[in-house]
């Protein structure tokens, strides 16, 4: 992991431990920073794609709001609740990468969903996230990102710990800012649905 990679890791690993000494809460427990994944998007009888979320407590009815996801159109990447995420579909499992995240890389997956919520991004169909290559840091940050999918939420906040999801041995880090990378992740290369097939079936079951 490259160097300012790890100093924001490292922050925001700080900030986490911090919060738990002020308020007495254990992080990583149960399902916090897997992913989860829904089907029924566009017309529910064909089931074009999948939806994808970030797990930000450790069940589905810890909070009201227990996930993180980019939500659709004129909406922004944000909290949401368990009805918000499922829709009218199916429960597809929960998920993650390859491989087995230790304690610590969950409490800043679910950090780094929080520093994209904070950001107010917009949603985009075409790309898992797009930003200005131009502008843009070596590695793209939160700040940085202009518009965002479900499923480059998951890969974004995996890819930048360094837990590959989608992508060729040159492409596959969405984090690094790069031309070819970015539209190596657009349109149907990688989608919703086919997220999953690069990561690992953690359970079947809603998680509650």
């Amino acid at each position: 992991m490259k160097k300012n990679k790890f100093i924001f890791a490292t922050t925001l690993m700080v900030s986490f431990l911090i919060s738990m000494l002020l308020t007495n809460v254990n992080a990583s427990t149960g399902l916090e920073g897997f992913a989860v994944y829904r089907d029924g998007v566009g017309k529910a009888d064909i089931n074009l794609t999948w939806h994808a979320a970030i797990m930000d407590e450790a069940t589905s009815l810890t909070t009201n709001r227990p996930i993180v996801h980019a939500m659709g159109y004129g909406k922004n990447v944000d909290y949401g609740t368990w009805a918000e995420f499922m829709g009218t579909g199916k429960f597809m499992g929960v998920y993650r990468p390859k491989p087995d995240p230790a304690p610590h890389d969950r409490d800043i997956f679910k950090g780094l969903g929080r520093e994209l919520k904070g950001e107010d991004i917009p949603y985009t169909l075409y790309d898992q996230i797009y930003y200005n290559t131009s502008t843009a840091g070596t590695w793209v940050a939160p700040s940085e990102i202009t518009m965002m999918r479900c499923d480059g939420v998951i890969e974004w906040i995996y890819e930048w710990c360094g837990f590959r999801v989608y992508g060729s041995d040159a492409l596959w880090d969405i984090a690094k800012n790069s031309w070819f990378i970015r539209d190596h992740h657009s349109g149907i290369m990688v989608t919703p649905k086919s997220q999953p097939d690069y990561l690992v079936l953690f359970q079947h079951s809603v998680p509650k």
